[in-house]
């Protein structure tokens, strides 16, 4: 009865964003089509970003070393800064490649598409796929957590603040 009751309130938010649309903008089937094509356009950029950071994250993540438990916090520091920078060159890289794939224009002529620019499905993605990564940084915060407290390091603070750790 639940996905009854949702897909009814969606169909009906749907509708109800579309009148608006049409009482505002006086939107016709063409926009309609447009905006589809914008989209199918949005999709294949995310599916080029997704296979180039699925790739390139295998590479990066095989460069730096695997997670060690036994790893000390400067060391586990150094690692993710220095992998964070070489994910930042890859990322430049991966939308410099993804701009020049000759990817038609199809809705609505020189559309500006948040999905041009990969963001969140490239980010997303990149990240998902360094598990190593993942765990050295997981390991950090909770390293951070043990030796720092509102941003200071615990040795430095005032015995009154300690207690309330």
């Amino acid at each position: 009865m639940e996905e009854v009751v949702t897909t009814a309130f969606v169909v009906l938010l749907i509708s109800w964003v579309v009148k608006k649309l049409h009482d505002e903008r006086h939107l016709n089937v063409r926009d309609c089509i447009n905006y589809v094509l914008d989209l199918c356009e949005a999709s294949m950029y995310s599916i080029f970003y997704v296979i180039f950071a699925m790739y390139f994250g295998g590479i990066v993540e095989d460069v730096f070393p695997h997670f060690d438990t036994h790893t000390s916090y400067h060391s586990m520091l150094r690692e993710v800064i220095l992998q964070a920078m070489v994910n930042t060159m890859v990322a430049q890289l991966t939308i410099d490649l993804v701009q020049s794939v000759p990817i038609p224009d199809l809705g609505k002529k020189g559309k500006a598409l948040a999905a041009k620019g990969g963001g969140v499905i490239f980010g997303m993605s990149l990240f998902a796929r360094q598990t190593q990564w993942k765990a050295k940084v997981a390991a950090l915060a909770a390293l951070e957590d043990k030796l720092f407290a509102y941003g200071l390091p615990v040795s430095a603070l005032p015995s009154f603040l300690k207690a309330y750790l």
